[in-house]
């Protein structure tokens, strides 16, 4: 990994706090007006948008356990490149492994934006 000491602490701190279920406290990690983009949909704006999506994400039923796996994490510039593999264990014991990347920009110790691209269409089927 060739991100900073700084970047790989942020990075491993949100995951682990998503990996633990909860998006208490999340919002530390984040801007107030930071924006997020998941693949095809629509762009979220503010932390409170961000917030009611990620929830929702996190309250599938169909999902019993989340987690993530940083498999490479790089600065370029301005932004942080995170190679990202979800592991998501089903209710019905299958394990769905979703690679993605995260293109995160970083300010202050908090991302003001991520753009996520992964296909996450199987946690759903």
């Amino acid at each position: 990994m060739r991100a900073s000491q700084e970047t790989l602490d942020l990075i491993r701190g949100y995951y682990g706090m998503l990996d633990d279920g909860t998006l208490a406290g999340c919002e530390r990690y984040f801007a107030p007006d930071a924006t997020m983009q998941i693949a095809h949909f629509p762009k979220l704006e503010g932390w409170p948008m961000i917030e009611r999506v990620m929830s929702a994400g996190l309250a599938n039923e169909k999902v019993k356990r989340l987690t993530h796996e940083v498999r490479n994490a790089w600065d370029e510039d301005d932004c942080s490149i995170i190679e990202v593999h979800a592991h998501y264990e089903m209710t019905d014991g299958r394990e769905i492994v979703v690679p993605g990347v995260v293109i995160a920009e970083i300010a202050n110790g908090r991302f003001t934006s991520q753009r996520i691209a992964a296909d996450l269409s199987p946690t759903f089927s």
